[in-house]
């Protein structure tokens, strides 16, 4: 999980490791997400809000020799902030995150209803409905 020491489970999972041997390594997932980026043949990424997570997964194509072919945000945070939140699918690619040519879409809308709705779709693709 992504910037858990940034969140209250990160500070009970401290509280707990200082009375017990429980251990928390915050950058255990990193080598087998980026191993599958790095060995698959396409990918792409559904990014659903913003912030630490967003980059997580965005900056995981920086270490492979491609990028994502493929990207949806779903948010509710504008561009115009310049936040990490609001930053565009296109500054993604200017990092080298996209390909040039990937297909991407932004939906500037509460996730809430949103993400029911891709995954309604999806569904419905999948049953061949």
């Amino acid at each position: 999980m992504p910037a858990v020491q940034d969140s209250v489970l990160g500070l009970q999972a401290w509280l707990r490791s200082q009375v017990s041997g429980f251990s928390l390594d915050a950058l255990a997932d990193m080598s087998p997400l980026n191993d599958l980026a790095y060995e698959a043949d396409s990918t792409a990424a559904i990014v659903v809000g913003g912030g630490v997570p967003k980059n997580y997964v965005l900056q995981t194509m920086l270490v492979t020799p491609g990028a994502y072919d493929y990207a949806v945000q779903l948010t509710m945070d504008p561009p115009q902030t310049g936040g990490l939140s609001g930053a565009t699918l296109d500054e993604a690619r200017s990092w080298g995150k996209l390909e040039r040519d990937a297909r991407s879409v932004s939906v500037y809308a509460d996730a809430t209803i949103t993400l029911p709705l891709v995954v309604a779709a999806a569904r419905d693709r999948v049953d061949g409905d």
